[in-house]
């Protein structure tokens, strides 16, 4: 019997909607074995090809990342279960698509396959590359190297919140960060998180010291929707040895990473909450900004190793002082002289 294997982690989000999910294609599909894997029960059933959180993975075979909607699920476990109602649709989808293809200029039908898989031309390999090419390590490549990689990475896409890296992960891989945002934090023994960083489109997380990233307990996950192609170790060293600068700009981007970390442990170190959250607003504000937009309360705790009731009293204790107006999502900053003499503190 075909198994469906769904890997969530206990609280992750949409881990509640996998599992419903996971009831719906039970009842549905009566020849398929529906199962549930918490990693953080079952550590040693990751398989090698998780990436993300939901997975689901069909025999062995993904067939999603994150939550896909109930009906395009069904169909496509309809479509690799060689379901009869699935050739039935397959078959009237097929004469009507002939049918408009043939009103519209006579082309040659679509095949069942291009019907219902989403065409990869949506993913144009110059899109891809385009893309590559703005990764902070790949800047000064030339196309000839830069459709190399095109061929060697896999390109995925990570919803908000699904974790891409996990502790125990033993794959090593670089996750090359093409849109969205990415958080790094670990978990403190009572549970609290801790952000490490938060990286930016067009840079690079994963567990491989080859490229001076190890991630020793850390979790790396999605702030926003994310796009993310996956690079091996392997195709990274063969990059490296045919492109020595690749490897300086490792060391360069390992360098600045390594003053931010530095910068924050002297924070941790040195400042109580006010001094540690007045620092952060002015960095989220950098560029002589003066609004921070999109952190919510538990966000900025979580930057500054607090708890959010902390964070939320300390805010409210800078807005009666004049230095900060407070918004939904928004926070701007009224007093910026005032907000640096508290970074001293």
């Amino acid at each position: 019997m075909p198994i469906l294997s769904i890997y969530i982690l206990e609280h992750c989000y949409g881990c509640d909607e996998a599992r419903r999910l996971a009831d719906a294609m039970a009842a549905r599909l009566t020849e398929l074995r529906v199962r549930v894997v918490d990693l953080e029960r079952e550590p040693d059933a990751r398989p090698a090809a998780l990436v993300a959180v939901p997975t689901y993975i069909l025999d062995g075979k993904v067939i999603a990342l994150g939550n896909p909607r109930q009906t395009d699920l069904v169909r496509d476990l309809e479509r690799l279960l060689g379901s009869p109602q699935h050739e039935e649709r397959v078959m009237l989808r097929r004469r009507m698509t002939s049918l408009l293809d043939g009103l519209a200029d006579g082309r040659e039908p679509a095949t069942p396959a291009e019907i219902l898989t989403p065409s990869l031309a949506r993913f144009a390999p110059e899109l891809k590359v385009r893309h590559l090419s703005t990764i902070d390590i790949f800047r000064d490549l030339e196309l000839e190297v830069l459709n190399w990689l095109a061929d060697h990475t896999t390109m995925v896409t990570a919803r908000r919140g699904q974790h891409i890296y996990t502790p125990g992960g033993t794959s090593e891989a670089l996750f090359l960060l093409k849109a969205g945002r990415v958080r790094i934090y670990r978990l403190t023994l009572d549970g609290k998180k801790l952000v490490l960083s938060t990286l930016e489109p067009h840079t690079y997380c994963g567990d491989m010291p080859l490229a001076g990233q190890q991630m020793y307990g850390t979790f790396a996950e999605a702030v926003e929707d994310s796009t993310i192609c996956v690079l091996g170790r392997g195709d990274l060293e063969r990059l490296i040895r045919t492109r020595p600068q690749v490897a300086l700009r490792l060391l360069e981007v390992t360098g600045r990473r390594l003053l931010d970390a530095e910068a924050v442990i002297e924070d941790f170190a040195f400042k109580g909450i006010p001094g540690r959250l007045a620092t952060l607003l002015l960095r989220l504000a950098s560029d002589g900004g003066e609004e921070v937009i999109g952190h919510t309360h538990q966000d900025l705790a979580e930057m500054i190793g607090s708890y959010r009731e902390t964070t939320t009293q300390t805010l409210d204790d800078f807005k009666r002082r004049g230095l900060i107006e407070i918004g939904r999502r928004r926070i701007r900053i009224l007093d910026r002289r005032a907000l640096e003499l508290l970074t001293q503190r």
